[in-house]
């Protein structure tokens, strides 16, 4: 039955987690979150920030400050390991649903989700305070609640509400994000307009609410939060070695000419989609190399 195969997928990728937690425990990695210039304690301190300050919200700060609150204003890294862990585990079971009601097979879902719930490179980020583990969960709520959302109105409506919650983990789901919503709203145009409108009202006022929240927090117009001239670096490279260190000849160049040269690029490193090799960066080159 479907049972039983979102309880095996389950089961499994906890078993896996528990096999990595025993041996993350053993490891001075939680250590690195108090290291200046990585990543992780930089997310870890906006988390910290957003909790006491305020500022743009993202899911990566609302998951560590919401951590924080239950845990007397702390944001401790055993505490986000267990609780990403728990979120890798979600993210299984979503895509194993997901699949099942997108192919009707029970085999097919099983295979999705022990692919999901036991793949090792998800699980190395789910050990330290990153954005990735909450970009893969809502990733997969969005893909889930598309599937699952057809003609029931609450349903369509939380589908707005999740695909706009997935740009607020990373912009770059951005595109799915509307691909989704604006599908979801086609499929229904047919049958009832109001219907069709939902899960687009529900993206656009969640999306509303962010604005003004943050807004009143920074005064800000703006939405997402992401580095636009750092990635357009990154992309500019032709070849990149490390996604750590931006090459310093183009810094001198326009948007408009880092954008042309990283569009000119983009093509030829499609290949990089399917290739086993990885960049640097400051996770597995630092540490999980050493």
């Amino acid at each position: 039955t479907r049972k039983a195969v979102l309880l095996t997928v389950g089961v499994a990728s906890a078993l896996t987690r528990i096999f990595v937690w025993i041996d993350f425990a053993k490891t001075p990695l939680d250590v690195y979150a108090k290291i200046d210039t990585l990543d992780m304690k930089f997310i870890t301190e906006q988390a910290q920030d957003f909790l006491h300050h305020g500022g743009i919200l993202t899911m990566h700060r609302l998951f560590g400050s919401l951590l924080a609150y239950f845990n007397g204003g702390a944001i401790e890294s055993h505490a986000l390991v267990v609780a990403q862990m728990g979120l890798g585990v979600l993210t299984a079971l979503l895509v194993c649903a997901a699949t099942m009601r997108l192919s009707g097979s029970r085999a097919a879902g099983l295979i999705a989700g022990l692919f999901t719930g036991c793949y090792a490179p998800a699980m190395t980020y789910e050990l330290f305070a990153m954005k990735e583990t909450a970009s893969l969960f809502f990733a997969a709520a969005t893909l889930w609640s598309f599937f699952a959302a057809r003609r029931n109105p609450i349903a369509l409506a939380a589908h707005g509400v999740i695909a706009a919650l997935l740009p607020l983990a990373r912009p770059a789901g951005l595109p799915w994000a509307l691909a989704s919503t604006g599908w979801a709203a086609l499929r229904n145009r047919g049958r009832n307009l109001k219907l069709a409108l939902i899960p687009a009202l529900a993206f656009v006022l969640v999306l509303a609410a962010v604005w003004a929240f943050d807004r009143s927090q920074t005064g800000l117009n703006r939405i997402f939060d992401t580095n636009t001239g750092y990635n357009l670096q990154i992309g500019s490279q032709e070849e990149v070695r490390s996604y750590t260190v931006a090459d310093k000849s183009l810094l001198k160049l326009s948007t408009k000419e880092l954008a042309l040269k990283a569009a000119l690029n983009a093509p030829s490193k499609l290949i990089s989609l399917a290739n086993a090799h990885h960049a640097p960066d400051n996770i597995n080159y630092y540490f999980i190399k050493m």
